[in-house]
């Protein structure tokens, strides 16, 4: 049994780790990274990643409880169908039960679920798929679970661009892994000599955990469009082809500032990733560099739907050659293939994506490689400094204070009318403005009531 330790260094202050009574421990700056869940979390910072993925996970019980409670009161309506009665029953039950095995799957994330969720939806904003705790709930089901071809088209795929049959004493790094199944299906079948699968979302890494280790692992899959109405609700069990990989290891650590040493990896391994980080592939580039061994190789497949807010980012594939080229890499295998994509046999929607893949191999080292990535600033880590004054916080000052003071005028007697008065006074809005505004946000408080409305 192979060692993953000897790969991977302090992420605080890059000094060795040695192994500790509640994890790992570094021998230079004495910072302590956990153990959770049967996965090492090393990561900058890993006290307050952990209390995130806390919270996190206490939001989504209470979300899924909100849920039970609106099915809940739609069956107390005596108007609907006898049909309509049995599919609301059954989603219900797998509801409740898909709460309850969650709750079993992380529990050692320790939780208190007592009270409401309001405190916790207080300072809520909308979170991208990457960092949600259950935003890729589809890809365990593909992984672990459904019978399709997805899993070894991927690895398929692999060995049609590298022309590479076997990784035998290879060290592989797969960054972004998810719930793990790539990760796994190469070291399995390509006989990786060690391997490690990287995520920081703890459900992906605690589902494929399980699987690989031969627990028992239920969820139930939810296709948003049902192929019939055994379909509203599908209980899998997931599980894996062959159980305790010699040399396979779960991480919980940062993708973009991965905390391997230095010439150390054969493989670097980016699936669906480069485009969904919202980091400059540029500065990605470097620190993949800085990984991997001279004469090491960077396999990346997916799609470039790059979100960046910055339009000189969102490269295409020239560009992305060019930035490849010009961050040490050379010797450019790719190829492109449309392949299916979480293709659930329960869902009527089928999707399918035409992937980029390419395998490039290190010749130089780059400069700047060896500075980690900080999007963070000082004031964020060190929480005694002064929070700067921000554009973005003014404008949205202004924005709650708008709307604050349109639901302070809600008293059970006012009409839209009327406080639209108020609201034409406070902005310097014409009545016709005025109301039209006031109308257009109590649409939008209406709406997401999910409140009943009979025609």
């Amino acid at each position: 049994m192979k060692s993953f330790a000897q790969h991977i260094e302090c992420p605080e202050c890059a000094g060795s780790l040695e192994s500790s009574r509640v994890g790992h421990v570094c021998a230079s700056c004495n910072s302590e990274f956990p153990i959770i869940g049967h996965v090492p979390w090393i990561q900058k910072e890993v006290s307050f990643q952990f209390e995130q993925w806390k919270a996190k996970f206490q939001l989504e019980q209470k979300i899924m409880q909100a849920e039970e409670a609106q099915i809940k009161a739609e069956l107390s309506e005596p108007s609907i169908l006898p049909s309509t009665r049995k599919r609301l029953n059954k989603l219900l039950q797998a509801k409740v039960e898909q709460r309850k095995s969650v709750l079993t799957l992380l529990e050692h994330l320790n939780l208190n679920l007592g009270g409401s969720s309001t405190r916790e939806q207080v300072f809520r904003t909308k979170l991208p798929e990457s960092i949600r705790l259950m935003g890729y709930g589809p890809n365990v089901f593909r992984d672990w679970a459904w019978e399709s071809d997805e899993n070894q088209t991927a690895v398929d795929l692999f060995r049609d661009t590298t022309g590479v049959a076997s990784l035998q004493n290879q060290s592989v790094v797969t960054l972004g892994a998810g719930a793990c199944r790539f990760a796994y299906d190469l070291h399995r079948q390509l006989g990786a000599g060690l391997s490690i699968a990287s995520d920081i979302n703890p459900f992906l890494l605690a589902v494929a955990d399980r699987c690989i280790k031969g627990a028992s692992c239920s969820l139930y899959e939810f296709p948003i469009a049902p192929i019939n109405d055994d379909s509203v609700a599908v209980a899998h069990k997931l599980r894996a082809p062959q159980k305790n990989l010699a040399d396979f290891y779960l991480l919980a650590a940062d993708g973009i500032n991965f905390p391997g040493k230095a010439n150390s990896i054969d493989w670097v391994i980016t699936p669906w990733f480069i485009d969904i980080i919202d980091l400059d592939s540029q500065v990605l580039a470097k620190r993949i560099n800085r990984l991997l061994k001279p004469g090491g190789c960077w396999y990346n497949f997916g799609t470039l739907v790059f979100r960046s807010k910055n339009n000189a980012h969102n490269y295409g594939r020239e560009e992305m050659r060019e930035v490849l080229a010009a961050n040490g890499f050379a010797n450019m295998r790719e190829s492109e293939k449309c392949v299916p994509y979480l293709d659930s046999a329960a869902s009527a929607q089928k999707r399918s994506e035409l992937v980029w893949s390419f395998c490039v191999s290190k010749v130089t080292e780059v400069q700047g490689a060896d500075k980690p990535i900080d999007r963070t600033p000082s004031w964020l880590r060190q929480t005694n400094q002064a929070v700067p004054k921000m554009q973005e916080l003014e404008r949205d000052l202004m924005i709650n204070q708008g709307y604050n003071l349109v639901v302070q005028q809600v008293d059970g007697v006012r009409s839209v009318e009327d406080i639209a008065q108020v609201v034409a006074g406070h902005f310097q809005l014409s009545p016709v403005e005025s109301v039209a505004m006031v109308r257009q946000l109590f649409e939008i408080l209406w709406n997401k009531t999910g409140t009943n409305q009979r025609y």
